[in-house]
């Protein structure tokens, strides 16, 4: 699996998972001009937009890909979002995905609101 096709999986598993939590996914790779985010759902009245980071192992953090210059963008689109839905909350979560490597299932950490 190369690193396009592991971000696409790691994404699908990530919206399982959300739906699985009682999330209702609003929409997938949100795009503005200047930013990017993973998935949009809803949490209660909560607006969460939720970056995935996947990697094939857990030898580097996946949090630390969300660079300074990411969480800028990310910040502006979440300050878009906020004017889409001006009533509700809206937080940013992180979902961190890899592959065990000897038994290849995959392990997911949801981090809420993670600035």
């Amino acid at each position: 699996m190369d690193s396009r096709e592991r971000g696409v999986a790691g994404e699908e598993l990530a919206a399982t998972f959300l739906v699985s939590l009682g999330y209702t996914v609003l929409g997938r790779n949100i795009r503005a001009r200047w930013s990017e985010g993973d998935i949009l759902c809803q949490d209660g009245e909560v607006v969460v937009l939720v970056e995935v980071k996947a990697r094939r192992n857990n030898t580097t953090d996946p949090l630390l890909a969300i660079t300074v210059a990411k969480r800028r963008r990310l910040r502006r689109l979440l300050n878009l979002l906020s004017v889409k839905y001006p009533n509700q909350d809206i937080r940013l979560d992180a979902i961190t995905v890899y592959w065990n490597q000897v038994t290849k299932a995959p392990i997911l950490t949801h981090y809420l609101n993670i600035f």
